[in-house]
């Protein structure tokens, strides 16, 4: 239960800094404006109002101050607005001061405005104006719209008492100036909860397109290891028989295109039954992992290496004749029986058997032909003592 409510609170929060983010944003532009409808008002009443009594007079310079003072208000606001953001110092705080400052003076000044009309006037329409600006151009929560409009309300059901003798208008224009503030309440409080409903409804998306994300990258990962298991030996990381052979013919094209050589060579460790049984098995395959690093050091980056099967490897010197191919052998052959595998304490030395063949474009059957001479090439180099690389013509 206290974490449901933990995650509520959390939630609201997040809704509420972006309101406030939002709100800020909008003041400056809503200033730009307000500048410059205050200007006009300045500027018409100064120059083209002209007033015959006294209470129009007083009317007139009050209008004036009025929209002077907002005229203050939006221009310290859009400089502080300005400021804040381009330092990086607008905090949550601030921003909540200069949000909640700036639509008190808005509703106060209307009120003050309403209140000079009734010199001239029995209306309220600028109250119903600001009331009803404010809840269109501000995001506010009910907690914080009911107390600005009620205290917007009571300097307006107060302040009109000070021109507006007439109970009867008095009366009608506190209960007008009442719908007023309700209209404004309720507006705001709609806006609100289409904004909290839209809010809500973009993070479970941002959150789904997340879970498609992470489905997503984890089917791909999923996809890559199937990949792996279906190409690659599982205990040395070598290409497995299927994939050798799909490399091979798909090379073999291209060596009949440009008509180059390659040859195979067939890779056996003389005695590894031996090894298993006197080490055991993990140490075997210990051992055919160590096995594959010394082949995979000693062979090109073009070169294919693959496990074969048990302790068999069988490698596709690219570009490379037969004859050449031996020497690569017999380099490899001579690292091998001159080092020494040092696994779980145990320090093994082996040697191993190879049997090389010419691999050519224009046999009708590539691999197999060339692969049934390595072999024959690889059972002459065990049956003459191993330890040797044996070379089957073609």
């Amino acid at each position: 239960m206290i974490q449901t409510i933990r995650k509520i609170l959390i939630k609201y929060s997040e809704v509420n800094l972006e309101a406030f983010i939002t709100n800020f944003r909008r003041m400056k532009q809503i200033s730009m404006i307000g500048i410059l409808v205050s200007m006009f008002h300045i500027i018409y009443f100064l120059f083209f109002v002209i007033t015959e009594t006294k209470e129009e007079s007083i009317w007139r310079i009050g209008i004036i101050t009025s929209h002077s003072v907002l005229v203050i208000l939006f221009t310290f606001t859009y400089y502080a607005i300005t400021f804040l953001t381009k330092t990086n110092k607008a905090t949550l705080l601030r921003m909540k001061i200069i949000q909640y400052f700036y639509i008190f003076i808005i509703m106060a000044i209307g009120a003050m405005i309403v209140t000079l009309d009734q010199l001239v006037t029995t209306n309220i329409t600028p109250f119903l104006v600001i009331s009803t600006f404010i809840a269109l151009a501000f995001l506010l929560q009910p907690l914080a719209s009911v107390p600005i409009y009620l205290v917007a309300y009571f300097i307006f059901y107060f302040s009109i008492a000070f021109i507006q003798n007439d109970p009867l208008v008095l009366a009608s224009n506190r209960v007008n100036g009442l719908t007023a503030a309700f209209i404004g309440i309720a507006l705001s409080n709609i806006l609100w909860q289409y904004y909290t409903r839209d809010f809500f409804q973009r993070v479970l998306i941002e959150q789904q397109n997340t879970e498609l994300i992470l489905q997503k990258k984890k089917l791909e990962e999923t996809n890559e290891q199937l990949i792996h298991l279906v190409a690659y030996d599982g205990l040395t990381g070598l290409f497995n028989r299927r994939e050798f052979e799909r490399i091979v013919n798909k090379t073999l094209l291209e060596m009949k295109r440009y008509k180059s050589n390659a040859c195979i060579i067939i890779v056996d460790i003389d005695h590894f039954k031996y090894i298993n049984d006197q080490y055991g098995h993990p140490v075997g395959d210990k051992l055919l992992k160590a096995f594959s690093f010394i082949l995979k050091d000693e062979l090109r980056d073009i070169d294919i290496i693959a496990r074969w099967g048990g302790e068999e490897f069988i490698i596709m010197l690219h570009n490379t004749p037969a004859q050449d191919g031996v020497h690569v052998a017999e380099r490899i052959r001579y690292s091998i029986e001159n080092n020494k595998f040092l696994i779980d304490g145990h320090e093994i030395g082996i040697t191993a058997s190879f049997g090389i063949s010419e691999l050519l474009y224009y046999e009708i059957d590539w691999l197999i032909t060339a692969y049934q001479k390595a072999d024959k090439a690889l059972y002459m180099a065990k049956n003459n003592g191993r330890n040797q690389c044996v070379f089957e013509p073609d």
